[in-house]
């Protein structure tokens, strides 16, 4: 699959909104305290879009793809493990 639009996320704590949320979809996204950013691969599949692919853009960085393949450097901010 191949990522065909990208887009930012800004978060940052701001309450839970379940309850403006209609079943079967996802709310505001809660984080910890500090601002986050996100950029999520999206692809068109059967009509509709869906994630790709996560990376979070700012320290200590992370990709989502990487971290479920158990890629060395799905966290590159991240010490090397001694061995």
């Amino acid at each position: 699959m191949r990522p065909i639009r990208q887009g930012c996320l800004t978060c940052s704590a701001s309450g839970c909104d379940a309850k403006e949320t209609r079943e079967g979809e996802v709310g505001r996204i809660d984080w910890d305290d500090k601002p986050s950013d996100m950029l999520f691969d999206l692809v068109l599949e059967d009509g509709h879009w869906r994630i790709d692919d996560i990376e979070k853009t700012l320290k200590p960085r992370w990709t989502m793809s990487k971290i479920l393949t158990d890629a060395p450097n799905a966290f590159p901010d991240a010490e090397p493990e001694k061995k």
